[in-house]
C-alpha cells in the first residue's frame, strides 16, 4: 500500500469494520477505506533527485534525470462474509486493491535512450502486453544516500501516456510526465 505500512493499513481497516459493528443494524453504510499516498517526491532543480533513486527492471539501475515522483492513491475494498444474520457473527475481508497510475516527471536526455524507446514502443502498440511491462522500484533515501528509507516495489508498470511538462526542456533535454499503469504495489 502506497503511504502507508501494514500496521497503519490493518489499523484503518480494523476501525472502519468496527464502526460498522457498533451502528444500529440498518443504518451501517459500507465505504471502502482510501488511504492517502505520500506527497509528491520532488528532485532538485538540476532534474536529479538526491533524496530518491528510480530502478526501471532490466533497463536503468538508477535512472537519470528524475524530477518527480507521484505514486498516486491505493483503495482496499471491505466484503462482509456474514453467517446468520446476528450481528456478533458479523465478520469482514479485505477484498479488490485498486492503484492509481504512477507519474514519472524526467527529464530526458542522452542517458535516457532506453527509456524513450520503451515508452514510445508501449505507447505507440496498439495492443500493449506484457512484453512491454516492468517492474519499477523507488527507493526513498535518507542525508546520507547508502541510507534507504522505504522502497516501493511497483509491478506489471505499463506506460500509458507521455505529456510535456510546463518547463519543456532542461538542461539535457525536454521534460515529460510518463503515466504508468500499476498492476500491484509491495512496500518495504
Amino acid at each position: 500500500m502506497i503511504g502507508y505500512g501494514r500496521r497503519e493499513f490493518l489499523k484503518a481497516s480494523a476501525a472502519s469494520g468496527a464502526m460498522l459493528l457498533i451502528s444500529p443494524l440498518g443504518s451501517a453504510v459500507e465505504t471502502p477505506p482510501v488511504l492517502k499516498p505520500p506527497d509528491k517526491i520532488e528532485g532538485t532543480p538540476t532534474g536529479q533527485s538526491r533524496s530518491v533513486r528510480v530502478e526501471i527492471g532490466g533497463m536503468y539501475p538508477d535512472l537519470p534525470g528524475v524530477i518527480s515522483i507521484d505514486p498516486g492513491r491505493v483503495s482496499v475494498s471491505i466484503t462482509e462474509a456474514t453467517q446468520g444474520d446476528r450481528p456478533e457473527y458479523r465478520t469482514y475481508t479485505y477484498g479488490q486493491h485498486q492503484y492509481e497510475d504512477l507519474i514519472l516527471e524526467v527529464e530526458l536526455g542522452p542517458n535516457n535512450a532506453k527509456l524513450d524507446k520503451w515508452v514510445n514502443a508501449a505507447t505507440g502498440s496498439k495492443a500493449p502486453g506484457d512484453a512491454h511491462r516492468r517492474d519499477i522500484l523507488v527507493r526513498l533515501l535518507g542525508r546520507d544516500p547508502k541510507t534507504k528509507i522505504r522502497t516501493y516495489r511497483c509491478l506489471g508498470c505499463l506506460p500509458v501516456a507521455v505529456t510535456p511538462l510546463e518547463n519543456a526542456t532542461g538542461p539535457t533535454g525536454p521534460r515529460v510526465a510518463i503515466r504508468c499503469r500499476v498492476t500491484r504495489v509491495e512496500i518495504f
